[in-house]
């Protein structure tokens, strides 16, 4: 019981966004964070989300952006953005290595927030990628199937990495 004190308590303190880390619930050896990153105006949210994944040597990254007019967040994959000279691509016909991946936030109590992604913004306790487990099973990392749970991302801290 006191353990569920805590992670409500801990899930409703402030927490930017570009601090936040995430285990994918059923398999917490797939870790997810925030990190600020530079852009330019065609991908204003100037953050990436990066998954690790078990016995990938890098991240898989994804660049927030607004879906228009369906109202919808979503995640395009982009190359590894700690690569040297890495710079974000075209967002017309850019590399997007995992395609693109349509993302729910959620507060505290699941209810979902149409908050944006975005650099300074506050971090969701929840996050939910719609076709995750598909995508990175049919399109494969560093040449191989990867097979994760369709799950919830949930917060487990804030804070520099």
């Amino acid at each position: 019981m006191l353990i569920l004190g805590f992670l409500a308590a801990a899930a409703t303190f402030a927490c930017p966004i570009e601090g936040a880390r995430y285990v994918l619930r059923g398999a917490p050896s797939v870790i997810a964070r925030f990190r600020a990153v530079e852009t330019n105006p065609e991908w204003p949210s100037r953050i990436a989300f990066g998954i690790s994944l078990p016995r990938a040597a890098r991240p898989v990254w994804f660049l927030p952006y607004d879906g228009g007019s369906d109202g919808r967040e979503k995640l395009a994959s982009t190359t590894d953005v700690d690569a040297p000279g890495w710079s974000p691509p075209d967002p017309d016909d850019g590399p997007r290595p995992l395609g693109d991946l349509e993302v729910l936030t959620a507060d505290d109590r699941y209810d979902f927030t149409a908050e944006s992604l975005r650099r300074g913004a506050q971090a969701p306790a929840h996050l939910y990628l719609v076709g995750m487990s598909d995508v990175l099973w049919r399109r494969r990392v560093e040449g191989r199937q990867v097979s994760v749970p369709q799950q919830f991302f949930d917060r487990v801290s804030c804070g520099a990495r």
